[in-house]
Order: C-alpha cells, then sequence, then structure tokens
C-alpha cells in the first residue's frame, strides 16, 4: 500500500459553522454569510462526505465541535500524522487557534507520539498552517509549498529538517496579484497524476522546478486553469480502504470543473468519490481535502 494514502481519516462536524471574519481578509475563495439555515446545510454536507467515505471502506473518526468555531470542518490545518507521530501547527487566525481541541488530542496522543508543537510561534506572528500549507509527497519525502501569510518559509525549512523531506517552497499568485492562500488548493497528488496551476507560479524557473519535481518520480500533470482552482480541482485527496482500492475524493463542483478528458484520467488512477459541498466551498472557502485529517 502506498504511503500517500491513508485508510483512516478523522473528520470534525461543522457544529458552529459559517463564515470566518478572521480569515475572508485573506481567503480570496470565501463569502461572508451567517446563520442557521448556513449551519445546518454545512452539516448535511458533512454528513454525505462521512457516508461517502464510509461506504467506500474508509475508517471515518468522527469528532464533534463547539459552537464558536466557525471553521473546525478544516482540522487538516493545525494537525497531521506519519505513521508514529504527529505535529501541531500555528494558525493565522486568532479564532482558529481555539480548534485544537482537547479531545481530538487525547485521540492522538493514543495512538501517535507527538513530534513537534508549532503553536508556540503564533506569538511570533509564524504560522505554517499543516497539510494546508504543505503537499506531501509521502513516498518520496518531497514537501511543497506555496509562501503566503499563512505558510511562513521558516516554519516549513523547520518541518522539513524535522522530517527529513526536501522542500519545494515557490510562490504563486491568482490573476488580481494576490498569493495563494493554501498550497492545497492549486495542487493535489494522486498515485499517477500531479494535478496542479502552474500558470499562477509567476517565475518561469520556479515553474519548471516545481513541474519536474513532481514528473520526476513518474507522475503525469493535470493543469489546471485558475477558474478551475476556484472550483476546487485542486482541492481533492486520494485514500485507499483497507482492501488497496483508491478512491479521489472530491466535491461535485470540483467533478464538474474538470473537463471531460482530465476526469477520465483521475478515472483511470482511483474511483472518484464526489458530494456536493457547496455551502462549505462558499463560506468556509475550503473543500474535500480541507475536510479530511488522514490517520496513517
Amino acid at each position: 500500500m502506498s504511503m500517500q494514502c491513508a485508510s483512516e481519516v478523522l473528520l470534525i462536524s461543522p457544529d458552529g459553522f459559517q463564515a470566518n471574519p478572521d480569515t475572508l481578509t485573506d481567503n480570496r475563495f470565501q463569502e461572508a454569510g451567517a446563520g442557521d439555515s448556513i449551519r445546518q446545510q454545512a452539516l448535511k454536507e458533512f454528513e454525505a462526505l462521512a457516508k461517502v467515505l464510509e461506504d467506500a471502506g474508509i475508517g471515518v473518526h468522527r469528532f464533534s465541535s463547539s459552537v464558536d468555531l466557525p471553521d473546525a470542518v478544516f482540522p487538516n490545518n493545525w494537525f497531521s500524522t506519519h505513521q508514529e507521530h504527529y505535529y501541531l501547527y500555528s494558525m493565522f487566525a486568532v479564532s482558529r487557534r481555539r480548534e485544537r481541541q482537547a479531545g481530538v488530542i487525547s485521540f492522538l496522543d493514543a495512538r501517535y507520539s507527538l513530534e513537534k508543537d508549532f503553536s508556540s510561534y503564533e506569538s511570533n506572528n509564524l504560522f505554517l498552517e499543516g497539510t494546508g500549507s504543505m503537499v506531501l509527497d509521502r513516498d518520496h519525502r518531497i514537501a511543497y509549498a506555496c509562501a503566503s501569510k499563512r505558510t511562513s518559509s521558516a516554519l516549513f525549512d523547520d518541518w522539513c529538517e524535522q522530517e527529513g523531506y526536501e522542500g519545494m517552497l515557490f510562490s504563486a499568485l491568482d490573476e488580481d496579484g494576490f498569493p495563494m492562500y493554501h498550497t492545497n488548493v492549486m495542487l493535489a497528488l494522486t498515485p499517477s497524476y500531479a494535478v496542479i496551476a502552474d500558470t499562477l507560479i509567476p517565475d518561469t524557473v520556479e515553474r519548471s522546478r516545481i513541474c519536474e519535481s513532481l514528473c520526476k518520480h513518474g507522475r503525469e500533470l493535470i493543469h489546471l486553469t485558475e477558474e478551475q482552482v476556484r472550483c476546487f480541482c485542486g482541492n481533492i485527496l486520494t485514500v485507499q480502504n483497507q482492501s488497496a482500492d483508491t478512491f479521489v475524493v472530491l466535491s461535485d463542483a470540483a467533478l464538474h470543473g474538470f473537463t471531460d478528458e482530465q476526469r477520465l484520467w483521475l478515472a483511470s488512477d482511483a474511483t472518484l468519490l464526489h458530494v456536493p459541498l457547496t455551502t462549505i466551498e462558499t463560506y468556509g472557502g475550503g473543500s474535500a481535502r480541507c475536510m479530511i485529517a488522514e490517520l496513517y
């Protein structure tokens, strides 16, 4: 079984879901909005994602969240697991730092040892938001990261040295010149493909370096447009069940955002598991990958 694909995941329900005003400043995928109808629809979308994963034979561990945590549905930003150990991360938005819930940490402590807690760097305004900031090629120990307010180059280098990964840091901008807030909205890895919006990397030398690294170990590139990025085509995740069946998890918006040819490529690699996540995407600014924390 590939190290790239987890067979167990952790999900946190959006019990207090709404658009987080603290993240609207730099998450350009997000719209303002709140209210019980938004929260209830987000809960339905969450349940649909959990069910499609469970039906595929993926082990799903669910946790609830506090009503004062609007972004709790995105746990992959504050921790990551790595076989026998895990990391805690520093979070840009002050309101998101409360997502490091004791119940989840106790669950992690029962399965893993804590390798490093980066949260102390919040007092120095240095942030690294887990597998939002970093897209990891676990099989070949390469970490890709787009520099932004949420992804400190110093902390990224520290993490790579700690974990023994080669770090591939780059800059990426949207059409208005704003940095991409997270790497995992523009880059995703499947066993055979790298889905990347490489035209958002303005430096052509840097762009070539990243693309060459992605191709080096046998992956073909699926090139995304900025419009496809806004459909969350880059925010997808590959998982496996205990029978080693492989699945690409994505939203309906992402599914329809891919071209027919791109969908065929992805489907040749894995079964596509898709659910509607419109409310979470619109008001949370994240999609399927952001909602799933892998348990290795």
